[in-house]
């Protein structure tokens, strides 16, 4: 009897406290907000212009609802393509000292470990340099490049980089036909705003405190909030069980509001170049740019497909890929069964295809392989940048012949 009326007790004293943590809890600030300690004053955000920190609460907060959501997620390419140095090499492993010589301007590199840092080098002219690597850049599926942080908000990216699937060391993309002038230009790229240009779309949040990154209070890679806006009012309406959307960007609200399928195929078109374009796109580009320098640029590049254009403009980025998960980069059978909606023929098997895409009522199908091979083919890989593999997005027939020289 008194191991009965005492389970029930325990299990009456978990029910209260399980109704006062998930129902009766009304949390009104960051601090109330599960892992989200409130952002200290003095401190400057860099990106996004505007944010405010301590609206935003990390994917940990999102994860008691969106459990196996976070978890791809988190474990992804852009979820992982900003650390620090010391970070990467605790999770990923020590990255190689190495010696490296630019033959062209006749300076020796030499990457140099010690503890978890590493630094780079260099000697010219009977002058020699040396900067630490502060930040990596990448998720390590191509290579990894570095930033050295020489001052607040100067970020300088480093001459060097490393490729993984190599495992070597070479000229960072775009940097490997530089004459210096100087032994900065010997270390790394001068232009300004480089540096911040490649934090910002590799982060989701950049704090700053006047000297250096705030780096518990920034959100490094792209995670959550970097596509779908600061969570706190959204976590904390969850916990009351109420609904509030995600950030307040008017495509978000304009998909909210569609009455058919059209509008917010729509909504969903301009969300796509918004966001996916805000690192993957180049306002600034031209139409008349040489078709190989614009496989660089998936949403520049989209656009001019005449896929894209006779679907009125609504054929969408997350109608081939999950921006959740990583995109596939052996097998091409998910994206086939995309274009197969459309261009299959009758016997192609197009059930696991998109779920947005609505099939014409002609199918206008490959005269080549109407079933398979349509990536290869249609959306074929260039190399734009040195050592960098971009998969075109124009879908088109593109030439045959064409190299990798402009």
């Amino acid at each position: 009897m008194k191991k009965t009326l005492c389970a029930s007790m325990c299990l009456a004293l978990v029910g209260a406290w399980w109704y006062v943590r998930f129902h009766a809890a009304t949390p009104d600030s960051a601090a109330d907000v599960p892992h989200v300690p409130p952002v200290a004053g003095g401190y400057e955000v860099l990106s996004p212009n505007g944010a405010d920190p301590n609206e935003y609460v990390g994917f940990q907060a999102c994860a008691p609802c969106h459990d196996s959501i976070c978890k791809a997620q988190n474990a992804s390419h852009m979820a992982n393509s900003l650390k620090t140095v010391a970070e990467y090499q605790q999770e990923k492993g020590v990255l190689p000292p190495a010696k490296f010589y630019d033959e062209q301007n006749d300076i020796r590199y030499e990457v140099v470990a010690s503890g978890d840092q590493l630094y780079l080098s260099a000697a010219w002219r009977g002058r020699s340099a040396q900067a630490p690597f502060t930040y990596v850049l990448g998720s390590g599926l191509q290579g990894l490049s570095f930033l050295h942080e020489r001052g607040p908000q100067d970020f300088q990216e480093l001459r060097l980089s490393f490729y993984t699937k190599a495992r070597e060391w070479d000229f960072t993309g775009a940097q490997e036909d530089v004459r210096p002038e100087s032994m900065e230009q010997v270390l790394g790229s001068i232009e300004p705003g480089r540096g911040m240009r490649c934090l910002r779309c590799h982060s989701t949040l950049l704090v700053h405190d006047g000297t250096k990154l705030m780096r518990n209070e920034s959100r490094f890679g792209v995670t959550c909030e970097r596509c779908h806006g600061p969570g706190r009012a959204h976590v904390q309406a969850a916990w009351r069980g109420q609904h509030v959307p995600i950030g307040d960007r008017p495509f978000e609200r304009a998909m909210q509001a569609a009455r058919s399928a059209t509008e917010f195929r729509e909504a969903a078109s301009r969300r796509d170049s918004v966001v996916c374009g805000e690192c993957h796109g180049n306002d600034a580009l031209s139409p008349n740019v040489p078709d190989f320098y614009l496989s660089r640029f998936p949403i520049a590049a989209l656009p001019q497909s005449k896929c894209y254009r006779q679907s009125l403009g609504k054929l969408l980025c997350t109608d081939c890929h999950d921006p959740h998960s990583n995109a596939e980069h052996d097998d091409m059978s998910r994206y086939v069964r995309v274009c197969l909606v459309c261009h299959g023929t009758k016997n192609a098997d197009t059930k696991t295809g998109s779920a947005h895409l609505v099939p014409p009522p002609v199918r206008n199908s490959c005269t080549v392989n109407p079933d398979d091979g349509c990536i290869g083919c249609h959306m074929p890989k260039r190399e734009p940048v040195y050592r960098g593999i971009f998969t075109h997005h124009r879908i088109a027939i593109h030439a045959s012949d064409e190299s990798n020289d402009p």
